[in-house]
């Protein structure tokens, strides 16, 4: 009988952990095409066709946040999906934006940094554009891998801001 109660300990022990952090961490997930209330979030118009190249804009929502520099890496299912290619918008981040994309693996790195603080915006700002196409039909899902580094120009000074997140992102091919 000992061995059943610590063993019903051990699984309640072990709910409880799962429970706290997943809490603490607060995964949002967007279901579908459409944006969801995260800082790095995607957007794609209407639906894709499987084998039809559209574009998907990434995003940050910044709010009263002024973007200076920003770096993260999200992960794709190479099964479902391909990442073309991905230009990051040089009208912000005009110095040393750079995307690396390994398709077989399904790894995109960017990065990006503005040498103008003059050029600085807060609220929605589109951080890049990709070409994807899907492979076969169903859902690709898109996911962080690296949280966001995200630095901020506050009271004159570039400052970490730790608060910025990227949710689960998925796509669906017709």
């Amino acid at each position: 009988m000992k061995q059943i109660l610590l063993a019903f300990g051990a699984v309640l022990l072990t709910l409880l952990a799962f429970y706290l952090l997943s809490n603490k961490y607060d995964l949002k997930q967007n279901i579908g095409n459409e944006k969801v209330s995260g800082d790095f979030y995607f957007e794609v118009e209407g639906g894709i066709k499987n084998g039809e190249e559209k574009e998907m804009v990434m995003k940050i929502k910044a709010d009263d946040r002024k973007i200076v520099k920003f770096s993260t890496a999200f992960n794709f299912e190479p099964l479902n999906m391909k990442i073309l290619s991905g230009e990051i918008n040089k009208e912000i981040f005009d110095r040393g934006g750079e995307i690396k994309i390994d398709q077989g693996m399904g790894n995109v790195e960017i990065n990006g940094e503005n040498g103008d603080v003059s050029k600085l915006k807060d609220g929605e700002i589109v951080v890049a554009k990709f070409k994807i196409q899907g492979t076969k039909k169903g859902t690709g899902m898109i996911y962080m891998t690296k949280r966001p580094e995200v630095y901020i120009l506050k009271e004159g000074q570039i400052v970490q801001d730790e608060n910025f997140y990227m949710p689960n992102f998925s796509v669906n091919f017709l």
